[in-house]
């Protein structure tokens, strides 16, 4: 036994973590075929019944950091790629309030499924574990290897492939970053943002798939525009993500420093 903080810790948290990778793997690849829904709510079910294990109290935070953080991130991310030639917008889909609403429901399943998940129990766990930035590093690299499965079934190519699990991995962090500072809710409107927009409203990736506001048309090179996967396996996915983990953590940075001063100037 060793203590990390004031909490005595054993290899048994790293076992359970492990443990409760093997099983949510097992949900994503077995239960993939029928829909992201089921698969979401069995794995909330496994998150709970572990973070309640673990004694692992919720912290749900501000929602508004992470919310805003999403939503300049994928704009931008959209923005650039329609720059460089990536999409061209052909005009609107006509049934647009159905293609909105059920974006909310199955992204606010995945995105609550997921940092439930990693933030939330993963992270938290792997805190107590093994230190911050190793809980940081390691639920931000099973976050990306969570990601294969879809990478496989979409035929990505292997650059692409490595573009992505780079991008996701960073992306990892940074919904870390906003879960340490912002709580869960911070890291779940990140996630719910970027991805509702990506595939709801701006047509990125899932092409033929889901349904979006906007009827876009890929050209170019899948570097640039993401082919079905979307903006993750791109170029400027992954700048875009490396930029707001660089302005995020500079951000609470700053805020930790103004905090710290004002207590020593009492």
């Amino acid at each position: 036994m060793r203590v990390h903080g004031d909490l005595p810790v054993t290899y048994g948290r790293l076992f359970n973590v492990l443990i409760y990778y093997l099983l949510i793997a097992c949900v994503v690849v077995f239960l993939g075929p029928l829909g992201h829904i089921p698969g979401y709510v069995l794995i909330a079910a496994i998150t709970i019944m572990f973070i309640v294990s673990s004694k692992i109290p919720l912290r749900f935070g501000n929602p508004l950091p992470g919310s805003l953080a999403g939503i300049l991130a994928i704009s931008i991310t959209f923005l650039i790629i329609l720059a460089l030639g990536g999409v061209a917008i052909m005009g609107t889909n006509a049934d647009f309030i159905d293609v909105l609403a059920f974006g909310i429901l199955l992204q606010a399943f995945v995105a609550c499924g997921e940092e439930l998940s990693l933030r939330q129990y993963v992270f938290e766990d792997l805190d107590r574990a093994a230190g911050r930035k190793a809980a940081i590093a390691l639920s931000a690299v099973g976050f990306a290897l969570l990601h294969i499965n879809s990478m496989l079934s979409f035929d990505v190519d292997v650059v692409s492939a490595l573009i992505g699990l780079a991008t996701i991995s960073l992306a990892g962090v940074l919904l870390a970053v906003l879960y340490i500072y912002g709580g869960l809710l911070s890291a779940i409107g990140f996630h719910f943002f970027w991805n509702y927009l990506q595939y709801h409203v701006l047509g990125l990736g899932l092409q033929g798939v889901t349904p979006s506001l906007l009827d876009v048309t890929q050209t170019g090179s899948v570097l640039i525009n993401g082919g079905q996967f979307g903006p993750e396996v791109t170029l400027p996915g992954l700048a875009v993500v490396l930029i707001t983990l660089g302005l995020v953590w500079y951000y609470y940075s700053k805020r930790r420093v103004r905090r710290q001063d004002s207590q020593d100037a009492r």
